[in-house]
């Protein structure tokens, strides 16, 4: 019930927006102006973000692993993840009280993709890279399965998607900004057209002091947010990281990690390994191995 509300809203602020989208493309054609950069940026982050939610909130799980090539595992694959999954379900099940089932999850397989990685999606999904599973062993397996349960058990994905909802009044009051121009525009020229150009400048001159600042706060309160939203995955790395090791699979997820540094192209500058930090959903290997070491 909570899910087809959530899904509702969603759909609602969607679908609003969107209906807003398409005013302004209609006004701008008929007023036959050209579109400003700010609504040009509008447009872009628009489209941008709704391809977001679409791939990576949509609750059609089965459709989107469709569309991003993610596979079932094979027999032989089955054979082999099935137990290793098991053996870390059964151990958070013991030690937290979960009821967690590998027959409830969505495992699937990326044999696309060459990195020694996995990711969760959604609220059951666990994705797997072929290729991890051809250089790892059983026990770096199943610390990397613990540590993506991790971000299940802690409800990472829907953080993440709580994350880019925060977005949606920041584009809304984009919107406004240039509802208010539009409307400002067409009574300026209505005044000019009548001889009264001096009502007109003194419309033009809240729209040059608060247009403006409006805009470029807005525009810092969106980094704002893409800063907080990474500060935030890479919160939830080290998380999902502290829960593998507390059922005991601390040892193999480490391994993997340090397998993994070793095929990262190495950083020497600092500032370059900070900005490159500050901008990445995770944190670096390094630091996450230290931290596994303690």
């Amino acid at each position: 019930m909570l899910l087809n509300l959530l899904i509702l809203l969603l759909g609602i602020a969607i679908s609003s927006t969107f209906l807003m989208f398409i005013y302004f493309i209609v006004a701008g054609f008929f007023s036959h102006k050209p579109v400003l950069p700010e609504q040009a940026f509008v447009i872009i982050y628009f489209i941008s973000l709704l391809f977001s939610m679409l791939i990576f909130i949509s609750p059609i799980e089965v459709v989107v692993a469709w569309f991003k090539n993610w596979k079932k595992l094979t027999p032989e694959e089955t054979a082999r993840v099935r137990p290793l999954f098991e053996e870390v379900l059964n151990s958070s099940n013991k030690k937290y009280g979960t009821d967690y089932s590998y027959d409830k999850l969505n495992i699937r397989v990326d044999r696309v993709t060459t990195d020694i990685n996995a990711f969760v999606c959604y609220t059951k999904t666990v994705v797997i890279m072929k290729y991890l599973l051809d250089s790892l062993n059983d026990n770096q397996v199943k610390g990397i399965l613990a540590h993506e349960l991790g971000h299940l058990h802690y409800k990472d994905t829907v953080i993440g998607g709580a994350t880019m909802y925060s977005y949606i009044p920041s584009l809304i009051v984009q919107y406004i900004m240039m509802a208010v121009i539009w409307v400002l525009d067409k009574v300026m020229r209505l005044f000019n057209a009548l001889g009264a150009g001096i009502l007109s400048l003194f419309l033009s001159i809240p729209l040059l002091i608060g247009y403006y600042p409006l805009m470029l706060a807005n525009i810092i309160m969106i980094n704002v947010l893409d800063y907080f939203s990474l500060f935030s995955s890479r919160r939830g790395e080290y998380r999902a990281d502290a829960f593998a090791d507390s059922l005991g699979f601390g040892i193999g997820l480490k391994d993997s990690l340090v397998l993994m540094k070793g095929e990262e192209k190495k950083l020497n500058n600092r500032l370059v390994m900070w900005w490159r930090e500050a901008h990445s959903t995770h944190p670096h290997l390094e630091k996450r191995i230290m931290k596994l070491g303690k």
